[in-house]
């Protein structure tokens, strides 16, 4: 209104919801494995970090990772933070025959920092002493990468060997000493290595 004269104008105005996108928090990723950051959202355009423009980034390696998400004209961008691992190089060794009385302690010998163990018998210790027969596990863990291994230990008992006692045989005969054992390797006193030994003179 001026004076005597007066007139009228509108706007409409509307709020265009912005993109609610989030490729989620910090992550651990293990060598050899992928995470897929995923920003999809009906009816937007994508840039990300490595110039791409898929609603989703298929990820390997470490590092920081960013999107633009723009729909009806507004843009939300989102980023997160993946830390990758090395996998434990894990190794128990060949499964393992020892006579009995005595311990076997099974260590997998791993440097890596922050590695976290888990045995068949519940023990966290990075080392497990044994003094029975079976088989034996551990599962390392260390941020997101897993690793299990198995060995059998067996304790074995040659305490029932004998070759007999001495004897007299007349001369053309033959005696056949039989020490079988299961799992065992043989050395007789000229050296041959079978369970059995023809004794001739």
């Amino acid at each position: 209104t001026n004076n005597q004269c007066t007139t009228r104008d509108s706007i409409s105005l509307s709020f265009n919801q912005s993109p609610n996108v989030s490729i989620g928090g910090p992550q651990v990723l293990c060598d050899g494995d992928e995470i897929i950051l995923d920003a999809t959202f009906a009816g937007a355009t994508y840039l990300w970090s490595d110039n791409s423009f898929g609603p989703t980034l298929r990820v390997s390696e470490g590092g920081m990772y960013w999107v633009e998400v723009q729909a009806d004209g507004c843009v939300t961008r989102d980023s997160v933070v993946i830390t990758k691992y090395n996998r434990p190089n894990l190794d128990l060794g060949k499964d393992t025959v020892l006579c009995s009385q005595t311990s076997f302690l099974i260590d997998p010998k791993l440097s890596a920092n922050g590695a976290q163990y888990n045995w068949q018998d519940n023990s966290t210790n990075p080392t497990l002493n044994v003094t029975s027969t079976g088989e034996y596990w551990v599962e390392v863990t260390m941020g997101s990468c897993i690793v299990k291994d198995t060995i059998q230990v067996t304790f074995s008992e040659l305490s029932n060997l004998t070759l007999g006692d001495d004897r007299v045989e007349c001369e053309g005969d033959m005696v056949v000493l039989d020490v079988a054992f299961p799992r065992a390797t043989y050395q007789w006193q000229d050296n041959t290595s079978s369970a059995t030994y023809i004794a001739t003179e």
